[in-house]
């Protein structure tokens, strides 16, 4: 056989391959969406608990109905885990921003229904503090700050609380008549498509982008089963060696101390790119972690100025970047911390760090690991605790960010 025909072959045989793989995430995908089920009926319940208006501005009960009854529908979803339809609380049920916000709710459902455990809830509320409205014209754009309180059916006695997700919603006015124009949340499953979707995007944009996440979440569950029975299979075993152990439960203390406010010592993130990694660094120094401000790796907080010098000076990026701070815990050797990176994410344990994502390879957001949750002595889920958006016990696997690693803290080196 000549070369020329040889290749041909190989060149043939690739695209086979090539073609046999796009159908066969295209009929994992069609698979997927024939799980997600609408439901019409009516609620009978309503899931709000308290309502506080900290805006300078008359809230009018008009626009409170319209806002819980769509919190109620999205509450409800997750209760059942079966999506109800919020598309009619909009000006125009057939819009991209309706489309947008069912399939948000969809895809977190579909999600939920993948996970190892039972995530429905056998007890849900929230809370709605108003923070500004401005009026124009026919339209009133309305800010508030949402907290979720969820018992999960798995975690018996245990509250899970989301904590100061930031809403905007912009109704229309038709003759008092109050009907949704958009909604956008700071919350898991909505940044996935906002952070995403390019401006004016369209409903062939959302559908493409949300059959890639429902392929990722399936493969993630079924990879997450793997972990989880190695995990309880073998146990874990370090190969490093650390001169002081690190005091979990000092560390435990304060996060759960801050979980919800802020240490007026450091600098507040929030509202320059998140918290949530400043917060784990400080988390970490309080059970027992030196600052670092020697040598090319650092992790320091002396003030909020950027100072990379060797010196007790300023701070690193280490200390509120989570890119920065797996940088520092991969490569720091000799004095500081003393960590692994990228083992089996169920080899938790209180006190370390969990990282997730939900773009291609990449990391975004840090948690605090808060709980791990075993019966009959076998893992069955990992909890955590963050800043922006707030999180307490929250499982996190229940996050719909594809990527998830974790990083042991083990100790510290003199």
């Amino acid at each position: 056989m000549t070369k020329k025909r040889k290749r041909k072959l190989r060149n043939r045989r690739r695209f086979i391959m090539l073609i046999m793989i796009a159908l066969a995430v295209f009929i994992l995908v069609k698979m997927n969406n024939k799980d997600i089920v609408i439901d019409n009926d009516e609620l009978t319940k309503s899931y709000v608990n308290n309502i506080v208006n900290n805006s300078d501005k008359t809230i009018k009960d008009e626009w409170t109905n319209v806002i819980v009854k769509y919190l109620d529908l999205y509450t409800d979803s997750l209760v059942n885990l079966k999506s109800r339809d919020v598309t009619d609380l909009f000006t125009d049920s057939n819009s991209v921003e309706a489309y947008l916000t069912q399939t948000t709710i969809d895809t977190q459902v579909f999600h939920h229904t993948k996970q190892l455990n039972d995530m429905k809830l056998k007890k849900a509320y929230y809370d709605i503090e108003y923070t500004n409205v401005t009026t124009k014209d026919d339209k009133v754009t309305i800010t508030f700050l949402e907290d979720d309180y969820y018992n999960f059916n798995y975690l018996d006695d245990i509250t899970s609380r989301l904590i100061d997700i930031k809403n905007e919603i912009v109704l229309n006015n038709d003759n008092g008549k109050y009907t949704i124009d958009s909604i956008r949340i700071e919350r898991d499953n909505y940044v996935i498509f906002t952070n995403i979707l390019e401006k004016n995007f369209t409903k062939d944009d959302i559908k493409e982008l949300n059959d890639k996440y429902l392929s990722y979440i399936a493969k993630e569950a079924n990879n997450n089963k793997s972990l989880l029975d190695n995990a309880n299979k073998k146990e874990y075993s370090s190969y490093k060696i650390c001169d002081h152990a690190y005091d979990r439960n000092a560390a435990l203390e304060y996060s759960y101390k801050y979980v919800d406010s802020r240490n007026d010592d450091y600098l507040d993130y929030s509202n320059l790119g998140g918290n949530c990694a400043n917060y784990a660094s400080q988390s970490i120094h309080e059970g027992g972690i030196p600052m670092d401000y020697e040598g090319k790796y650092q992790w320091k907080y002396y003030s909020d100025e950027v100072n990379e010098k060797e010196v007790k000076k300023g701070r690193s990026g280490s200390w509120v970047s989570t890119y920065y701070f797996y940088d520092y815990a991969k490569n720091n050797n000799g004095y500081g911390l003393c960590a692994e990176v990228d083992i089996n994410i169920y080899y938790a344990e209180v006190g370390d760090i969990i990282h997730v994502g939900y773009k291609d390879k990449t990391y975004s957001h840090t948690t605090f690991v808060s709980k791990v949750i075993k019966k009959d002595n076998k893992i069955v889920d990992i909890l955590v605790n963050s800043n922006t958006t707030g999180l307490k016990d929250y499982p996190v696997f229940g996050y719909i960010y594809q990527n998830k690693r974790l990083i042991k803290i083990l100790g510290y080196n003199d």
